[in-house]
């Protein structure tokens, strides 16, 4: 009972999701809620603490398909921490030439408390 305790601890601290290029969440653990800001700029609403109280957490974010697709339109994304937030992260997308743009995402958010 120990490690099934311990293994939901640890898998606790991650948070995921893929957000379709509108803003909507296709699926995510620990996600609250997604407003797309302007082209290529969304906000993210976590249902915990991304930083404070010894809360770090470390972010991926990459362009991607919601499902099975077989490609989507090449991108970087970037993301970071609202500083005015415990709970919101941000992420912005652009194309090869350095242009925002809409896409879907995934993120992934590892925190290590």
């Amino acid at each position: 009972m120990a490690n099934e305790t311990e293994a939901k601890d640890a898998f606790d601290h991650r948070l995921a999701a893929v957000v379709g290029a509108d803003g909507n969440i296709v699926r995510g653990y620990k996600i609250s809620s997604v407003e797309r800001k302007s082209p290529g700029y969304y906000l993210i609403t976590w249902a915990t603490n991304l930083v404070g109280g010894g809360v770090h957490s470390n972010f991926v974010a990459t362009v991607g398909v919601p499902t099975t697709e077989a490609t989507c339109k090449p991108g970087v994304a970037t993301v970071g921490v609202v500083a005015e937030a415990t709970n919101k992260s941000w992420v912005r997308i652009y194309d090869l030439s350095g242009k925002p743009f809409d896409a879907t995402f995934h993120i992934f958010v590892g925190r290590d408390r």
